[in-house]
């Protein structure tokens, strides 16, 4: 244990000497900013730890009471605070979408939880953390050490992989009722393969995983932008043999090249061949030509995700045999049983349930109700105080990546990695401590935190 001690400080050290210094990073952290970092960060690994566990009968995961939970203790303790344009859009939201499902009639009964759930998770949104870039930057580093985490899972399960045992199964010890439904856990790597694609036993699925490393990769560049941790989370996507990290990242890649060290770049410009020759000769990157051309084949899992979804929405928007349907939508949650809808896949009406957020909102509320979130939703994200890139990166996810309308996980990745964190506006009243009485100046309140003693800081 004394070994331990004195040789992970070194470790560290030599790690973190390959980090990139950003001075504004640094700088002192209030003692409420601090307890805000804490529950965050406490919250991101309960959300993420917990993905795979949903209580019954209502199939809702368990992340939800927790987030909701901790959005509400810090509201109480006035560490968060209701921002009045985020608040007016969310009831505008609120009251179009309870007014049209509650007084239009559809075919099949609408699904109440379903539209309560909607109010719920969305709430949250109104609430906004008024913090200092250093307490931002070490929850950002707190989301990386998370996907580190999940990363050394990947290997785990390719451990087990290569010695011909079955990857840890989470689905194992935990109780079927509890299980949250609707994702493969277990895959091969392809059709016939002995080997199973890693899911990092706490994900939902491969997707998932590959999604995971692909978000810790940007949030790291935009903060240490480490080679280490860089080349650590990009080898654990690549073997998670899943395609939508890769996506992920290709989007947005061009928003993080202006900010790239020189060193970085050449590393990249030197590795990624290797890495592309090692993928070739182990047959992984046929494997990723043959999932691209999913996009054309219908009922493959491409098609499924990112194509047909799209063209179920159009052509339920353009439909001219019934405008009921195009603009009002088919009802909360009965898009997945509705023989009505344009697209039939593997004998079920609209295949898998898996689709983006767009479509989901268009098919099920309707067109109107469909902008009407986006804006909102939009406004909310592209007003935090993140780096645009991980901002992008959160709405790709959440809007077209994943079917996240009303999925808690989703949400409080959007939620706790960009939209709590709302852009400081001058002569803005920050409400909290001896700061809230009155209107201050946002650049004032900081230079009264650098002046004013530091119990902790980063």
């Amino acid at each position: 244990m004394n070994t331990l001690r004195q040789t992970a400080p070194k470790l560290l050290g030599r790690i973190h000497a390959f980090d990139k210094y950003d001075p504004d990073t640094h700088g002192p952290i209030s003692p409420n900013s601090e307890i805000i970092v804490f529950w965050v960060t406490f919250s991101i690994w309960f959300v993420v730890l917990t993905e795979k566990i949903a209580l019954p009968p209502f199939n809702i995961e368990l992340c939800l009471f927790e987030g909701v939970a901790c959005v509400a203790m810090l509201f109480w303790r006035k560490l968060l605070f209701i921002e009045k344009k985020r608040a007016i859009g969310y009831f505008i939201f609120a009251a179009v979408l309870v007014s049209e499902q509650l007084f239009t009639y559809f075919r099949e009964p609408i699904s109440i939880p379903a539209i309560l759930a909607a109010m719920v998770y969305y709430s949250v949104f109104m609430f906004i953390a008024p913090m200092e870039r250093p307490a931002i930057f070490k929850i950002m580093c707190s989301f990386v050490n998370v996907t580190l985490f999940i990363g050394f899972m990947v290997y785990v399960d390719w451990a087990f992989n290569l010695a011909h045992h079955p990857i840890p199964n989470f689905d194992k010890i935990l109780p079927e009722s509890f299980q949250f439904l609707h994702y493969v856990y277990i895959q091969p790597t392809h059709w016939g393969s002995p080997y199973t694609k890693p899911n990092g036993f706490f994900m939902l699925e491969a997707s998932h995983t590959s999604q995971f490393m692909a978000m810790g990769i940007v949030v790291e560049f935009y903060t240490r932008q480490n080679l280490l941790r860089l080349g650590f989370l990009g080898s654990a996507l690549l073997l998670t043999f899943a395609g939508t990290g890769f996506l992920l990242l290709a989007l947005v890649i061009p928003l993080m090249l202006w900010r790239t060290k020189i060193s970085t770049l050449l590393v990249a410009v030197l590795i990624v061949p290797l890495i592309l020759g090692a993928a070739l000769a182990k047959g992984a990157l046929n494997d990723y030509t043959r999932r691209s051309s999913e996009f054309t084949q219908v009922g493959q899992s491409g098609n499924q995700r990112f194509v047909w979804p799209y063209q179920l929405a159009w052509k339920q928007l353009t439909s001219t045999s019934d405008f009921h349907d195009s603009f009002l939508g088919v009802g909360a949650s009965n898009a997945a049983d509705d023989a009505r809808l344009p697209l039939v896949i593997k004998g079920k009406p609209n295949g898998s349930p898996s689709w983006g957020t767009p479509t989901k909102l268009i098919v099920e509320y309707g067109l109107f109700v469909a902008v009407v979130w986006s804006i909102f939703f939009i406004m909310i994200l592209f007003s935090s105080n993140v780096p645009i890139g991980i901002l992008f990166m959160l709405y790709i996810q959440y809007e077209f990546v994943n079917g996240g309308l009303l999925v808690p996980f989703e949400i409080f990745f959007a939620y706790f990695l960009g939209g709590i964190y709302m852009k400081p506006i001058p002569n803005w009243d920050l409400g909290f401590g001896r700061y809230g009485r009155g209107r201050r100046d946002w650049r004032q309140y900081n230079r009264s935190i650098e002046a004013a003693p530091i119990q902790s800081g980063s």
